[in-house]
């Protein structure tokens, strides 16, 4: 499992950076940071729904990304079986 999280202009204006350290954090919390892979990515120009991530491999875009969801989705990631 591997999440690309855009951290280009707009979606770092609009709060990229900490829901990015926010999904870090959650990950690391429930000991999944290594068997889940986040990695940033520059503009996927998306920017009116910034910022965004994609879940792969199942290609799954998520727009408007808070830090509280993020984490959220942390913590799901880790308890998802393909995390494990």
């Amino acid at each position: 499992m591997s999440v690309q999280f855009c951290i280009g202009g707009c979606c770092t204006r609009a709060g990229a950076r900490e829901a990015y350290e926010a999904l870090l954090d959650s990950l690391k919390e429930a000991g999944a940071l290594g068997k889940v892979s986040v990695v940033p990515v520059d503009c996927v120009d998306m920017c009116s729904d910034a910022p965004v991530l994609r879940q792969l491999p199942d290609r799954k875009w998520a727009r408007r990304v808070s830090p509280a969801w993020a984490a959220r989705l942390g913590r799901d990631l880790a308890k998802d079986r393909r995390a494990r």
